[in-house]
């Protein structure tokens, strides 16, 4: 029994090294700090793209792309890591900002029509059915946009 404990108490240790030494693991405050800066990204440069497309009046779908690389680079620089775990937190953060400047371009439309701001929540499922509807070298650009925040991060 002794070295049956022993044995479990070397592998522990042993686990709890590599962990430490093993920049693939993070802890749940970098989690906590990888996904939150990703998110306040995601929230600014949906917005920013939404407002572009809505002054020029020209959604540029390169920028799909350079959205997918400026959450990619948000989400390995804040953690440190690149891995297969980061990524489809990136890849996840990239299709948000794709949402979040649809949804900023309906909630500018519905505002200058005169509707009232509390229908962002119905607002939702109309900007997500719209990056489907978009037509089809739009949805090539933001599976593209998506695979290259993964890419970037992993």
């Amino acid at each position: 029994m002794k070295d049956s404990w022993k044995e479990y108490k070397e592998k522990r240790e042993a686990k709890n090294y590599f962990r430490q030494n093993n920049d693939q693991f993070l802890s749940s405050e970098q989690w906590i700090k990888t996904i939150l800066a990703c998110l306040v990204g995601a929230l600014l440069l949906g917005i920013v793209h939404g407002a572009v497309t809505m002054g020029i009046g020209i959604d540029f779908s390169i920028l799909y792309i350079v959205i997918g690389y400026a959450i990619a680079n948000i989400a390995t620089s804040v953690s440190g890591v690149s891995s297969p775990q980061v990524a489809i937190v990136s890849a996840i953060m990239t299709f948000l900002t794709f949402l979040i400047s649809r949804l900023t371009i309906s909630v500018y439309i519905y505002s200058a029509l005169g509707f009232s701001l509390k229908i962002i929540i119905q607002l939702i499922p109309m900007a997500l059915t719209s990056m489907f509807q978009s037509g089809i070298l739009d949805l090539i650009f933001i599976v593209v946009g998506v695979f290259v925040a993964y890419q970037q991060a992993q």
